[in-house]
């Protein structure tokens, strides 16, 4: 976690996946990050939030749950956290995030705003 946020976050647990085999294997599928989430995620039955076209294809293989970060912002409209959902992902790709302009405007009519 360090490695990925260059700093120690106080209130975040970081642990280890159990199977390393698993997490050694997906390494050579996706980067080493990817892998141990993707693995600590089935081992413990929980959601990832991923957005690599490569890493959610190797979650959904071994049955993990995936949400996005556009998916994150849709709920998160939808729950009245936000008040706007266009303006965050113009943010996003003002800083080289890639959200297709299918997934933008499904994103957008899911919040009722406009294209």
């Amino acid at each position: 976690m360090q490695r990925e946020f260059g700093t120690l976050l106080p209130w975040l647990i970081v642990e280890a996946p159990a199977d390393q085999a698993l997490v050694a294997a997906l390494k050579m599928l996706v980067d080493d990050g990817e892998a141990e989430a993707i693995v600590l995620a089935h081992e413990q039955g929980r959601r990832i939030i991923l957005d690599d076209r490569r890493a959610r294809s190797v979650a959904r293989g071994l049955g993990v749950t995936i949400i996005g970060t556009v998916g994150i912002l849709v709920r998160v409209k939808r729950l009245g956290i936000i008040s706007a959902l266009k303006p965050l992902l113009d943010e996003l790709e003002a800083h080289e995030f890639y959200i297709s302009e299918g997934l933008r405007a499904e994103a957008l009519r899911l919040v009722n705003e406009s294209v």
